[in-house]
Order: structure tokens, then sequence, then C-alpha cells
């Protein structure tokens, strides 16, 4: 997860208030960190996704 967090923060694949699909949630980025990313759903639910996850899947980038 760490070195997945520094990933994410480094190259910016995605970043705050990005809209992202992945393994079939849709969210808005709300906070990326070192170990997890923060999405909102449409249902305003707020899912904690493994960063490592993030790297590993297919991930849609639906609009920034």
């Amino acid at each position: 997860n760490l070195i997945s967090g520094f990933y994410l923060i480094r190259t910016q694949k995605i970043k705050k208030d990005d809209i992202i699909k992945i393994r079939g949630i849709t969210g808005k980025v709300i906070q990326i960190n070192l170990l997890e990313t923060k999405i909102e759903t449409n249902n305003n639910e707020v899912i904690f996704i493994p960063n490592h996850n993030i790297a590993k899947y297919e991930l849609v980038k639906v609009k920034n």
C-alpha cells in the first residue's frame, strides 16, 4: 500500500475531485493518502480503497 501510495501521489494518475470507476464502484475522489484513496459515491457513501487495489485493478477516469 505504501509504495502504491507514493506512486499515485507522484504520478498524479488520479487526483482530488476526479470521478473514477474501479471494480464496479464509481465515485468522486475526495482524498488520497499513502495507504488509501477515499471516494464518495452518488449515494453519498464514503468508500476507502487501498492504494494497492488502485494500482492492481483497471481504473477508469470518468471525469476530471
